[in-house]
């Protein structure tokens, strides 16, 4: 990465620290995720309560508020540098093209080498289930009886895949963690293009009445 790249994080930075960042990202994909498992597990078959659906709304309008903060201080950043004319907007374009490179490089080796984890773990986890079948038949008389059955036998395998999915899902979700200073820049970037200098800053009470408006404006 060039060195400007660097000169403008370290700005950026200043005005939105990291752990800020960080903390409004969980914030929000935790909501999402706590809404989406709560209406996954509903029994569809009896009446949803009352109070259940009023939660649920509840939250939704709470992670439409941090998605619409979060895009607030995007376009605060970008206006600043806009103001501040840190950078011009044909240098602007060469810096985004340069991160979107760098992001489409580590994507690919992330895809890549959880490919190659998953090719060697199918290979190791195909020649486990080989070496049971074998056993099969010595097995049979054994899942006759009470004390063992069948299922238990199945549920020695599901633990291991299950393990392996997670691995693997957390091994790509750590390799891109490595890439969200990179993301969070390339979007100030490209939303400075998009400013003009009649544009000014939402700060304070400012966030909360500008976000009201645009959610009841979906409404």
């Amino acid at each position: 990465m060039p060195i400007k790249y660097f000169e403008i994080r370290e700005y950026l930075r200043q005005q939105i620290p990291f752990l800020d960042s960080v903390v409004i990202k969980i914030l929000k994909y935790g909501i999402l995720y706590f809404v989406l498992g709560i209406f996954f597990s509903l029994d569809k078959s009896v009446e949803v309560p009352r109070k259940v659906i009023v939660l649920l709304f509840l939250m939704c309008i709470v992670y439409r508020y941090i998605s619409l903060y979060e895009k607030i201080n995007i376009k605060n950043c970008a206006i600043q540098i806009r103001r501040e004319q840190i950078l011009v907007p044909e240098q602007v374009e060469l810096l985004s093209n340069d991160i979107e490179s760098s992001l489409n490089k580590i994507t690919n080796f992330a895809n890549w080498s959880c490919g190659i984890l998953a090719t060697v773990s199918i290979f190791i986890v195909t020649t486990f289930f080989n070496l049971f079948k074998d056993k099969l038949d010595e097995l049979i008389p054994i899942l006759s009886t009470d004390t063992i059955k069948l299922s238990d036998i199945i549920s020695v395998f599901e633990q291991p895949i299950l393990s392996l999915l997670i691995f693997l899902l957390g091994y790509y979700l750590t390799v891109q963690a490595f890439t969200y200073n990179k993301r969070f820049i390339n979007s100030v970037l490209k939303s400075s293009l998009y400013v003009t200098d009649k544009d000014n800053p939402i700060t304070g009470f400012g966030k909360i009445e500008f976000a009201t408006k645009k959610l009841l404006s979906n409404f």
